[in-house]
């Protein structure tokens, strides 16, 4: 399918954990490369997951695991932990514009946006059928990282657009 997505990008297999070896001078017996596989929405099959592209990802390096003599005769080993969905909720859906209105009428002018990592939303937009979008304080590319921040201003703004969207939603404002 086609990898571009209008919100987030294409996706990425990031390397998060390499372990392996006993000590300083000895060659390892084994490695272990854990990975997370980031892919956006289009990548989900039919079936609700990504097994198709855990497939292709299979395929494509134990195809090039073959033409090397040293993998030919120390073979990969695999194992996929867990399938962390993406999820994405159409930005003409009532809950985009509300929203953005709260963040406007609390001066904080927002705008529709993907999120290149998982948030605990997309679990009840995919389990519980409720769209769901992310909606916070602070500059977006701190977002989850070591330095993430928020100004005390932004907090009190993310307070206020956040009660009055709630109200909003609710049908109480």
């Amino acid at each position: 399918p086609d990898m571009q997505h209008p919100y987030v990008s294409a996706g990425d297999i990031v390397p998060t954990v390499i372990a392996g070896g006993e000590g300083e001078v000895t060659y390892p017996a084994s490695c272990r490369l854990t990975c997370e596989v980031i892919y956006p929405p289009g990548q989900v099959g039919e079936d609700g997951t990504a097994r198709g592209l855990e497939c292709e990802i299979t395929e494509t390096i134990e195809n090039a695991a073959r033409v090397d003599p040293w993998l030919r005769e120390h073979p990969l080993r695999w194992f996929w932990d867990c399938d962390v969905v993406p999820a994405e909720v159409d930005p003409g859906h009532p809950v985009v514009a509300t929203a953005l209105a709260a963040g406007a009428a609390v001066g904080r002018a927002g705008r529709v946006t993907g999120f290149d990592s998982w948030h605990d939303g997309a679990t009840f937009t995919n389990f519980g059928g409720t769209p769901t979008v992310c909606f916070g304080p602070g500059p977006a590319d701190t977002l989850h990282t070591i330095d993430e921040w928020a100004s005390i201003d932004d907090l009190v703004d993310f307070a206020a657009a956040t009660a009055l969207l709630t109200m909003r939603w609710c049908g109480v404002a």
